[in-house]
């Protein structure tokens, strides 16, 4: 789970493929998905993700308010914006592989950390141990490759 600067809260709930939102009153929504297992790019229940399986779906929040899901099974990040618009800005459609470039042309091997920081870099834990960035360009490059 990760939280905004205006304190609401986000959690991939990864058995109904939806994430929620929790505000700081306490009150719980679906801030996107459609709960059907997928990879389909749209605004809020109109689009789908892939969350459950053997691996691991992180989430973050950038100070943008944009937040970001790694799917493990679909091998993306997806961008979601304040007003719950998905979009998958680097790999996607379980396409599986180490592919440095812009996000439509890489591919991840089991992403399964994400952060963000300041400058609006993503940066990515896959599978190998690698250690990769999405700048706010999309350019999806490897800053850590331990293997």
């Amino acid at each position: 789970m990760t939280v905004d600067n205006a304190g609401n809260v986000y959690i991939n709930d990864t058995d109904a493929n939806k994430v929620r939102k929790i505000s700081p009153v306490g009150g719980v929504s679906t801030f996107a998905g459609s709960g059907t297992t997928g990879i389909t790019d749209g605004a809020g229940v109109a689009a789908s993700f892939n969350l459950g399986g053997v691996g691991n779906s992180d989430i973050t929040v950038d100070g943008s308010g944009n937040v970001y899901v790694v799917e493990w099974l679909n091998e993306d990040v997806r961008k979601i914006t304040p007003e719950g618009v998905v979009s998958t800005i680097a790999g996607g459609a379980g396409r599986f592989g180490f592919i440095d470039g812009p996000g439509s042309v890489a591919s991840f091997s089991n992403p399964n950390a994400i952060t963000a920081d300041a400058k609006g870099n993503v940066y990515v834990v896959d599978g190998t141990g690698a250690i990769r960035t999405i700048d706010p360009s999309g350019m999806v490059s490897t800053i850590v490759n331990p293997g």
